[in-house]
């Protein structure tokens, strides 16, 4: 059975690795946030709620480097350079 992305209305993209699935799996079908800070603790993590758990930056950067993740520019925290990423929607 395939998985159908909501936003998209197709599938999950293939030539994805597993975390690259999972990860965007929760961002477009369980309600997921992604964030990431910048600087030399450089970190990304989902929230959902109160809910957190750390994503390895690699997967992040490899999503964002295919075009399926974007900055949020509507949600910016300077104070602490947290930023917010969301999935790219003209694919």
């Amino acid at each position: 059975m395939v998985k159908m992305h909501p936003m998209f209305k197709t599938s999950i993209p293939s030539g994805l690795s597993k975390s690259q699935k999972e990860l965007f799996d929760k961002l477009s079908n369980k309600g997921y946030q992604l964030f990431c800070n910048e600087g030399e603790k450089y970190r990304c993590w989902i929230e959902k709620g109160s809910q957190k758990a750390y994503v390895d930056n690699r997967t992040v950067n490899a999503l964002s480097n295919k075009g399926y993740l974007l900055p949020d520019d509507s949600y910016q925290n300077d104070k602490i350079a947290k930023f917010r990423m969301k999935l790219n929607t003209r694919l």
